[in-house]
């Protein structure tokens, strides 16, 4: 069964969702990262305008602390710590989604051989 899996096909599909997933996760962390700072500054506004300073400062704080979180994920990513994670995941996927479609590949090949002419 393994065998009608087409490695380099697997590989292929693996590679292009990799880098697919490494472009797009920076740009989607660093719009959480800025949507992060404006709520928390949103929020911490409206706590300050109510006479609580300290927790206005604290919410600012957090806000800020949750940009640089979302950045150092976008980092780890983009810098290819996980690579070995991410690729797991994707193989798997492929896999799954390859195993789905072997019956629709059995069936295309087994109409092929009934197509081809026999040969005397």
């Amino acid at each position: 069964m393994l065998n009608d899996l087409d490695v380099n096909d697997l590989n292929d599909r693996v590679e292009a969702e990799l880098v697919k997933q490494k472009k797009i996760v920076p740009a989607v962390m660093l719009a959480i990262s800025i949507l992060m700072v404006v709520l928390f500054s949103i929020f911490s506004i409206a706590i300050a305008s109510d006479g609580e300073p300290d927790v206005a400062l604290f919410m600012a704080i957090m806000g800020g602390a949750m940009a640089v979180f979302f950045q150092f994920m976008s980092f780890i990513i983009a810098s290819g710590i996980s690579d070995n994670s991410m690729r797991t995941q994707l193989v798997s996927r492929a896999m799954a989604k390859m195993l789905r479609e072997l019956p629709k590949r059995k069936n295309e090949r087994r109409n092929n051989l009934e197509d081809e002419p026999e040969v005397d």
